[in-house]
């Protein structure tokens, strides 16, 4: 959002923010608000009992979602990191005392 108003008190002394203010966007989009995100491509329902049994289905079907588009595109594996340089610093010098 561009905007925040600080508009409600609460009785307890903190307050409550409130986004509230939409941007124009050019090139066809029209009004819309930052940062909004990305709309989901597949839609998993998460019940709340199935939160409350610790389960997540959402996760559940993203990670066959991934094991089937591996078996479907296999990919490259990385090269082995040898003989790169290291690249960690040299250590300190020791310390010399102040008296």
């Amino acid at each position: 959002m561009v905007g925040i108003d600080n508009r409600f008190a609460l009785a307890d002394g903190t307050g409550v923010t409130q986004p509230r203010y939409a941007t124009w966007f050019s090139g066809g989009v029209g009004w819309g608000v930052e940062n909004f995100g990305v709309a989901p491509d597949i839609e998993v329902t998460f019940p709340p009992h199935a939160y409350a049994a610790g389960m997540d289905p959402q996760l559940e079907y993203g990670i066959g979602a991934l094991k089937e588009m591996i078996q479907e595109l296999p990919t490259d594996r990385p090269p082995l990191r040898e003989g790169y340089r290291l690249v960690r610093p040299a250590p300190l010098p020791a310390r010399r005392n102040a008296n």
